[in-house]
């Protein structure tokens, strides 16, 4: 009776770590995913189109206000985001400068909040911790992979210099590459392995 409670409790205790681990990680994803979408938003504006729709998250929404331009909204999952923008209205460097203003102003951010946290060991390892998820997670979406219905920016990169767009199994061999290559080099860089066997 002992051991089964042993690893019950166990089993119990490995579900709520794994449950505290996201939700730490949710304010990280939510800050990082809200500066890459308003790279896109802003790159957007600047080549003479504004997005009709400004969402961080996926699913029903939350919140939604609408500015008569574009509609901003909250949405129930807030692992990702996406600005609505019609890519047509684009020019071809209207384009490539959008999709990639997105990656560009979250790396630039996760170095401005790696400069300006304090020096003290916790906010040390918070600060590590921060620039290697944010990076980490902009490497990733440019990898060209579908993601659902959706493109990375990476996809919709390729998509617009050849036509090519990424078939499904592209999303494994982004995991794989997570995994194999952008963690390993992350590691190299700061010291840290994010992802485990």
């Amino acid at each position: 009776m002992n051991k089964i409670f042993t690893m019950l409790f166990a089993v119990v205790k490995g579900i709520f770590s794994i449950f505290l681990m996201i939700l730490l990680q949710l304010p990280f994803i939510i800050g990082i995913v809200f500066i890459h979408e308003l790279g896109h938003y802003f790159a957007s504006i600047a080549f003479g189109h504004v997005p009709s729709m400004f969402s961080i998250g996926f699913g029903k929404p939350i919140f939604s206000y609408d500015a008569g331009f574009t509609t901003f909204q909250l949405a129930a999952i807030p692992l990702g985001g996406y600005v609505l923008i019609d890519f047509t209205a684009l020019s071809f460097t209207g384009l490539i400068v959008t999709l990639f203003a997105g990656p560009l102003f979250a790396i630039l951010f996760t170095l401005a909040v790696m400069r300006s946290f304090s020096h003290t060991n916790f906010m040390n390892k918070l600060r590590v911790y921060f620039v290697f998820f944010g990076i980490s997670l902009q490497v990733w979406n440019l990898l060209p992979m579908p993601i659902g219905q959706a493109l990375t920016d990476g996809g919709r990169i390729i998509q617009g210099f050849t036509g090519f767009t990424p078939p499904s199994w592209f999303f494994f061999v982004g995991i794989v590459a997570l995994y194999m290559v952008i963690d390993p080099l992350c590691q190299k860089i700061f010291g840290k392995r994010r992802f485990h066997a």
